[in-house]
């Protein structure tokens, strides 16, 4: 059965980004890697790699445009959890 699992997360900061994700969230750093000149390969997700977010950096200004609002204003992720109160 296909499935999609991985998603790009259009952000302003990758570091800031990636710490948020880490932080917040308790998702995992599964890769960072430079991919060439100023551009660099992040990607969050859970352990078991279910799903997994490449926190790509906004270069241009429609991609600026785009950080935050990704759908044009419906939620874009919804974040399940067993328990969310002893979780965050």
């Amino acid at each position: 059965m296909p499935q999609i699992r991985l998603v790009t997360f259009m952000v302003a900061d990758q570091d800031e980004a990636k710490h948020y994700f880490i932080e917040s969230l308790q998702l995992n750093v599964l890769e960072d890697t430079s991919i060439g000149r100023a551009e660099r390969l992040v990607i969050v997700g859970p352990a078991d790699r279910s799903c997994r977010l490449v926190l790509r950096a906004a270069t241009t200004p429609d991609q600026r445009a785009r950080v935050g609002n990704h759908t044009g204003g419906p939620v874009a992720f919804y974040l399940f959890t067993n328990d969310f109160v002893t979780r965050y």
